[in-house]
């Protein structure tokens, strides 16, 4: 026969299990939890709860990223290299339990390639990403990525690799042809960049950014005839668009690269004066003058750029100068005249309209304008 005390530990013992068996929670229930606490803030409970649910059976690259990405809240909220150590490998084992790496790591490995997390290395990132990449060799995310931390490292080759490989999947991006282009060169492989941006100028005939890199291309290859050829074809585009900085840049290499280029120095000048650089224009014009003293229109250029700058003397000494070389041009003449007026030298002004007129068959003196 149970003695009362029995029966009240027995019934005592039931009601406990009964209890146990009703409040044990799933692991699906303590990963809400989990998920709760992250959202609330409260990490480290939140990081409890993860382990356990991982504990009773939910091991899957959900939690695992959870729990990882607690660790690297706490981590960045102490900066403790210990906790991002775990952190990293959360994140490893959360990428080795599904064919994808999860968001949070991407997350996280775009923060350390932005140098958000200076403690955790480039080795170790370049481990994250090379072991997404062979789970998912075709996350365009991580090829991007992996090329910028090969080129970061001097792996020119590499990063060479995971470009092609993205150009490839989209030929009709044009940024994609531009960093393959870049990483042949960094490659020493100027050839290959040539072929690529030749490919991207077919495609796109009118992009400016191809052609100047298509033109430094050819530099690289010591083909001078092709890069000159190009640079021209740029300016001329560059000049129709009204495009100054952009001519300034090609007129400026063919020049620097040819002195006794008379159009490209022309052009130079004109360009200058045309952005409001006076000083410039007269030291392209000058040299150009140097080389070609009968330029004309450089040489009226300069007077141009002189007068600007109030160098009136150079400015007269430039026009004595052409007149050596065109004493009957009518439009040199002209401009003679009206500056030797403005310097109040009016006999000499009116001889040299006088010889415009004379080298002007059929222009009268009511043809001319008045002198200012």
């Amino acid at each position: 026969m149970r003695t009362p005390l029995l029966t009240t530990l027995i019934l005592a013992t039931a009601l406990v299990f009964a209890a146990g068996c009703a409040t044990a929670p799933t692991p699906d229930e303590r990963f809400d939890q989990a998920q709760q606490a992250h959202d609330d803030g409260d990490v480290d409970r939140a990081r409890m709860l993860a382990a356990a649910s991982i504990e009773l059976g939910k091991d899957t690259e959900q939690t695992r990223a959870l729990l990882a990405e607690t660790l690297r809240a706490r981590a960045e909220q102490n900066m403790d290299d210990q906790l991002y150590e775990r952190a990293y490998h959360g994140f490893l084992d959360a990428a080795d339990n599904e064919p994808s790496a999860p968001r949070q790591a991407k997350d996280y490995a775009r923060a350390i390639a932005a140098g958000e997390h200076d403690d955790v290395d480039a080795g170790r990132l370049r481990e994250l990403v090379d072991k997404t990449l062979s789970l998912d060799p075709e996350n365009t995310d991580w090829h991007h990525l992996a090329a910028r931390l090969a080129e970061d490292r001097g792996d020119y080759n590499t990063a060479v690799e995971h470009y092609l490989w993205l150009y490839s999947a989209s030929p009709e991006e044009f940024e994609l042809a531009f960093q393959l282009a870049g990483a042949y060169l960094n490659a020493d492989r100027p050839s290959d960049a040539a072929s690529v941006l030749e490919q991207t100028l077919q495609r796109q005939p009118d992009d400016p950014d191809a052609g100047s890199k298509l033109a430094d291309a050819y530099e690289e290859l010591d083909f001078h005839e092709k890069a000159a050829q190009l640079h021209r074809d740029l300016a001329a585009d560059a000049e129709e668009r009204a495009d100054h900085q952009a001519a300034i840049d090609h007129y400026g290499w063919l020049f620097s690269n040819d002195p006794s280029d008379a159009t490209a120095g022309l052009r130079l000048g004109i360009n200058y004066l045309a952005v409001d650089r006076p000083d410039d224009a007269a030291h392209a014009l000058e040299q150009t003058l140097e080389h070609h003293p009968d330029n004309l229109q450089a040489g009226l250029n300069l007077t141009n750029a002189y007068q600007q700058l109030d160098r009136t003397d150079d400015a007269v000494d430039t026009f004595e100068q052409l007149l050596e070389h065109h004493p009957e041009h009518p439009g040199l003449l002209r401009r003679f005249a009206q500056l030797k007026a403005q310097l109040g030298e009016q006999q000499r002004a009116r001889e040299l309209e006088e010889r415009a007129i004379e080298a002007t068959p059929g222009l009268e003196q009511r043809d001319m304008r008045p002198l200012q």
